[in-house]
């Protein structure tokens, strides 16, 4: 069922005016999936292991570059992070499920630091357009 979904999803993209689509929480693997849609170009995926979500990019031009992760393995670990270098930059994000704690909280605003010095690079070369799953937590009584 879950590959008849995708495949009326990529469908769809296929055959719509969009040039780009970015999906969060897939648990898509490289290679999982064979389609023959000439329309998309490139499929990236970037999933830390199997069982855990990922970000996925469907693109119907080739980009100049795509760049998994971020600066700083370890930060690698927690967020899924695509860029695709076009005519703009596209980031593309999933954050890990942000739990309580004090630990985890001054971790997240580390990687938060690290990801926001990854963006401002990017837009030292040109514009930049931010997608994702922030994962933001909400405080409530």
């Amino acid at each position: 069922v879950l590959e008849l979904v995708l495949a009326k999803i990529l469908w769809i993209f296929s055959m719509s005016r969009c040039r780009h689509f970015s999906l969060q929480e897939t648990k898509l693997q490289a290679g999982q999936i064979d389609l023959d849609l000439p329309a998309i170009i490139s499929i990236g995926i970037m999933l830390r292991k199997k069982g855990y979500s990922g970000v996925a990019d469907l693109l119907k031009k080739e980009p100049i570059s795509v760049t998994y992760g971020i600066e700083g393995e370890q930060h690698n670990k927690e967020g899924r992070v695509i860029t695709l270098e076009l005519k703009i930059s596209i980031s593309n994000l999933l954050y890990s499920k942000f739990t309580a704690g004090r630990a985890r909280l001054e971790y997240r605003m580390e990687w938060e630091d690290a990801f926001r010095a990854h963006l401002l690079k990017l837009k030292e070369k040109k514009s930049v357009i931010l997608c994702g799953d922030f994962k933001c937590s909400t405080y409530r009584k």
